[in-house]
């Protein structure tokens, strides 16, 4: 695991704020290596090399989507929760304004596959629960 100093806000690159949170005292060994899988994949996805500051939500979902949107209700839900996570994280040092993960929703166990809308009005592939009827 690479330690890399944390710079300046408009400066800090997303591989150094994943290589931070994956420093985070309070993680397991296992927890590490989960978030560390995840997250590389998002860097370079993303790009490691670009700001934190300019992340943007369409580049984070459109990661997300991309690198798990087909996989098991369980292993989607884990990739959304470390990277809803990470965001909390780089807010929380202030390297990002704005909760870019606010479009990454977890599967929800109680809905029903006819409930998902995987084909939005808009061609769109997220995954979204439809209302319930009750």
């Amino acid at each position: 695991m690479r330690r890399t100093r944390i710079s300046k806000a408009a400066e800090q690159l997303i591989a150094a704020a994943v290589d931070a949170f994956l420093a985070r005292g309070d993680l397991t060994a296992s927890s590490r290596r989960s978030y560390a899988q995840t997250l590389n994949r998002l860097a370079a996805d993303i790009g490691a090399d670009r700001a934190v500051a300019v992340l943007d939500a369409d580049a984070l979902d459109g990661a997300v989507q991309g690198a798990w949107g087909a996989c098991a209700p369980a292993t989607w839900n884990r990739h959304v929760a470390t990277a809803r996570s990470f965001v909390a994280f780089c807010r929380r040092r202030g390297w990002l304004a704005a909760d870019q993960a606010l479009a990454l929703v977890p599967f929800y166990a109680g809905a029903r596959a006819a409930d998902l809308d995987t084909h939005g009005d808009n061609g769109d592939t997220r995954r979204t629960v439809g209302v319930l009827a009750r």
